[in-house]
């Protein structure tokens, strides 16, 4: 962090921050974020993170807390194993640092049988005759 000092005329001197610092130190801070992302480094990210971390996704949906992040990345993780994020853009104003871009990945889905309350049970997700959602007279494909 860098500071600055001006004299005032009592000879004492002021101290202001160059908020251009921070923005550098947090912009930084956010691509380590994008870059353990794009290795899908769990722990990594966890280190990234406070105990109190807050997580907001675009639906508004929160999630509070390091060790609920660390979960949660590594279910998506293996929900997306090759999910990344290409940044574009990179803006900031004080403590806000806003990145455009693009993110990409492979949604890979579990089997029939972890879907299942009864693994024994067939269900089908493509909308199939046995399907509770498929409308008289449709065929599923």
């Amino acid at each position: 962090m860098r500071w600055h000092t001006c004299w005032s005329r009592r000879t004492t001197p002021v101290f202001y921050h160059d908020h251009g610092s921070i923005h550098a130190k947090l912009e930084n801070a956010s691509r380590a974020f994008v870059r353990a992302i794009n290795r899908q480094d769990v722990e990594g990210l966890a280190a990234l993170m406070a105990p109190e971390h807050r997580f907001v996704d675009s639906l508004g949906n929160a999630v509070e807390g390091q060790e609920k992040m660390r979960a949660g990345w590594a279910a998506y993780f293996r929900m997306v194993p090759d999910y990344s994020i290409a940044v574009e853009e990179c803006f900031g104003n004080g403590p806000v640092v806003v990145m455009l871009g693009m993110v990409q990945g492979t949604y890979t889905h579990p089997s029939d049988e972890d879907l299942s309350p009864h693994p024994k049970e067939q269900r089908s997700l493509a909308g199939g005759p046995e399907s509770p959602g498929t409308p008289a007279g449709v065929k599923g494909q």
